[in-house]
């Protein structure tokens, strides 16, 4: 790909959401022609989407009121109704309206057997396992911003509870040590955790996933990258630190936290 960043799965639903900017907008285009993993992507979830629209306009059609107006009453009702999705979620909104749509005309019109037939295939996740240390490298050069700073320690041990099965919590770290929040950056399966670290004002990233995803993990590093990348295992988990510095300086910080036992 001539060293472009690939696209994303988040990229291409803000795309489908048109919330790119134009600038954006071409950007993505341009790095999507040479890109065929995410053109087939793509085009799944425009059939998918595809599919739900024509189903909706089957299922509930009012005789003085065109599609365009009854998808736009039920995306109004919606967004009236509709909690605050987190930055990062709101891609998928078109989607869900979609599918409450179809819920909607169903109970409008007496159809509740519409639900198996409306239902779309399930879009088989978008990811590819890629290098750590060009996961680095990039993140690096798009300014080391974590998705959030996750500086509440609840927070941060239900993240890990979620997304590997184990709770983990940061112990005190030295001066000249510090994190800077989470992301999730990919890696060895699309739900490793990647924790964004400073050492003596250098970049740092912690990569946490469940031991059986080892297989997948791309830990090599680039001829003429000054990288290293460390492994080490926690329990069921396996770690990656990937750095500048040729001895892990985060990852032994990083500890499965200890259920306290109420007492008696």
């Amino acid at each position: 790909m001539n060293g472009d960043q690939r696209v994303t799965e988040n990229e291409l639903l803000r795309y489908l959401d048109k919330q790119l900017s134009d600038a954006e907008t071409a950007d993505l285009q341009r790095r999507l022609a040479n890109d065929e993993s995410a053109q087939r992507w793509l085009a799944q979830l425009l059939a998918q989407e595809d599919q739900l629209a024509h189903a909706l306009k089957r299922t509930f059609v009012p005789p003085e009121k065109s599609v365009a107006e009854i998808e736009a009453w039920f995306v109004d009702d919606l967004k009236e109704a509709a909690p605050a999705v987190p930055l990062g979620q709101g891609s998928r909104s078109r989607r869900s309206m979609l599918i409450a749509g179809c819920a909607v005309a169903a109970a409008l019109t007496g159809v509740m057997l519409v639900a198996n037939w409306v239902r779309p295939k399930k879009v088989a996740p978008f990811f590819e396992p890629r290098s750590l240390a060009a996961i680095y490298t990039e993140t690096v050069h798009n300014g080391f911003q974590p998705y959030y700073l996750c500086d509440d320690e609840e927070r941060f041990a239900q993240t890990f509870a979620k997304r590997q099965g184990v709770r983990l919590r940061l112990a005190p770290l030295p001066p000249k040590r510090s994190m800077a929040g989470l992301s999730y950056l990919g890696g060895s399966s699309r739900d490793a955790t990647a924790m964004l670290c400073f050492v003596e004002d250098r970049p740092v990233v912690v990569f946490v996933d469940q031991a059986e995803n080892q297989r997948h993990a791309v830990s090599d590093v680039p001829a003429g990258e000054s990288l290293f990348v460390h492994e080490s295992k926690l329990g069921d988990l396996v770690l990656w630190e990937v750095s500048p510095f040729a001895q892990p300086m985060m990852m032994q910080f990083l500890l499965v936290e200890e259920l306290v036992q109420p007492s008696n």
